[in-house]
């Protein structure tokens, strides 16, 4: 926000005495700085909760390679992308319905605020194998 503060103001001064070449140069060299910052102190600090590429490494010590795997939508596309596996899709709303719509073994995978929200006796019939962040890995025996 300060480097975006700094580039505004440097550039309404500029632009109030005709420089738009000043204007122009304080963009693009404005706009390099925000990306650097961006890429080296924001990205790194931010990769471990939204990617799944750690994550799948823990599903793949528990995982049988046959069970069906549920998993919610927000990491779906990395979960295919690291693993290479396609699992079913979970809509997150509807997890205390699937977790108790059918039988058998399945493994899920979901936000552990949706976890979390499960009452105590579904928690009860679950294993959570693996939590990593905010992602939980759980299965139904």
């Amino acid at each position: 926000a300060g480097i975006l503060l700094l580039l505004t103001t440097f550039v309404l001064f500029q632009s109030f005495r005709h420089n738009f070449r000043a204007v122009f140069a304080t963009h693009v060299l404005g706009m390099i700085v925000f990306t650097a910052f961006l890429m080296t102190q924001t990205l790194p600090l931010v990769t471990p909760s939204v990617s799944v590429k750690q994550f799948v490494n823990e599903f793949k010590q528990y995982y049988d390679g046959q069970t069906l795997v549920y998993i919610a939508k927000f990491y779906q596309p990395g979960f295919v992308y690291y693993s290479g596996m396609a699992g079913t899709e979970l809509d997150s709303d509807k997890l205390e319905a699937t977790v108790l719509d059918k039988t058998g073994k399945a493994y899920f995978i979901v936000q552990k605020k949706k976890y979390e929200k499960l009452s105590p006796t579904i928690q009860s019939k679950l294993r959570v194998l693996t939590v990593q962040e905010d992602k939980v890995f759980f299965v139904r025996d």
